[in-house]
């Protein structure tokens, strides 16, 4: 299976992840483990609200890259299983383009 092998290689590896469902993102979170957290959160999130059937993610230099990663790209497609958004518009800032829809999905199934 292809995604245990990635979730054992990226498993401390800090990062910003995305959940589908079908090919619908639903969630985007971070972590300082992606390996352990994309497992938890898949269990988690799919027996509470739908079922996910892929994950990319994009791994960051540290947390704070994380944060802010997560945070600008939570505010740009605003998935349905994020929370509200705190802020009423996308902070402003720049940072280098990352179009989620480039980055490889790695199926569940």
């Amino acid at each position: 299976m292809e995604y245990k092998t990635t979730l054992n290689r990226i498993y401390k590896t800090i990062g910003v992840y995305f959940l589908y469902s079908n090919e619908e993102l639903i969630y985007i979170g971070k972590t300082r483990v992606l390996g352990q957290r994309i497992q938890a959160s898949i269990t988690e999130r799919s027996a509470k609200h739908r079922k996910i059937t892929s994950f990319s993610y994009y791994v960051t230099n540290n947390r704070s890259d994380a944060a802010i990663l997560e945070m600008i790209l939570i505010g740009i497609h605003k998935p349905i299983l994020n929370s509200v958004f705190k802020y009423k518009e996308t902070p402003k800032m720049f940072v280098s383009p990352i179009n989620v829809s480039e980055l490889r999905r790695i199926d569940i199934n």
